[in-house]
């Protein structure tokens, strides 16, 4: 949505008539870090063609440094909140008053575990019915396995299955995963580091054993 196309005609109505109907509809923007001749870490914000950004609201996808697995919520970056996080904010603000400022995604299962369907069969009245997504919050995103265009990067992320075989999660399905957190106050939350270190010890005073 950063750039402008044929299709952003269309796209406004439906935002449009969307926000007529009671219908929220939060678009997402992406984070860009590059390393300066310095040394210093710069970071630019791509978000909605001001278009798209007069009719609705934008959060950022979910985003990490380099390419380690996807760990923690992501509360977003100069000003701007997660995606996640803007739609728990538009959906559900009586229920985000009170969270820890450092949450850890809590996975429900592997790659495809949250419901999910296709374009294809959302869009064929045959398979879908009219009342499928009705009083749903619906995360719209590519699959891994989508063919890509011009080159651009996969949107998927490692998570802790990955690294039992189950593959990479679609990054749709991780901003699902942050905001089924929000919404049911299920994110995780790492243990104090006394905690830690007492479970180190007997960890080690029993296999000792």
């Amino acid at each position: 949505f950063d750039r402008p196309s044929s299709d952003d005609k269309e796209l406004i109505k439906a935002m449009q008539a969307a926000r007529q109907a009671g219908v929220k509809v939060i678009l997402g923007g992406e984070v860009h870090v590059s390393t300066t001749a310095s040394g210093s870490t710069m970071t630019r914000l791509d978000g909605p063609i001001p278009e798209f950004a007069n009719d609705t609201a934008w959060g950022l996808a979910e985003w990490q440094l380099g390419t380690a697995p996807l760990r923690r919520h992501f509360p977003g970056a100069e000003g701007v909140p997660s995606l996640a996080l803007r739609t728990a904010e538009l959906t559900m603000p009586q229920g985000l008053q009170s969270r820890p400022p450092e949450r850890w995604i809590n996975f429900y299962g592997p790659p495809g575990f949250i419901s999910h369907c296709s374009y294809a069969d959302a869009l064929e009245p045959r398979l879908t019915g009219t009342n499928t997504f009705a009083g749903k919050v619906c995360f719209i995103g590519a699959w891994p396995s989508t063919p890509l265009a011009g080159g651009v990067r996969v949107d998927e992320w490692s998570t802790p299955y990955s690294r039992w075989g189950d593959g990479k999660s679609p990054g749709g399905e991780v901003t699902a995963t942050v905001y089924l957190n929000l919404a049911h106050h299920e994110w995780l939350t790492r243990a104090p580091a006394l905690g830690e270190v007492l479970v180190v010890i007997l960890s080690g005073i029993v296999f000792g054993f």
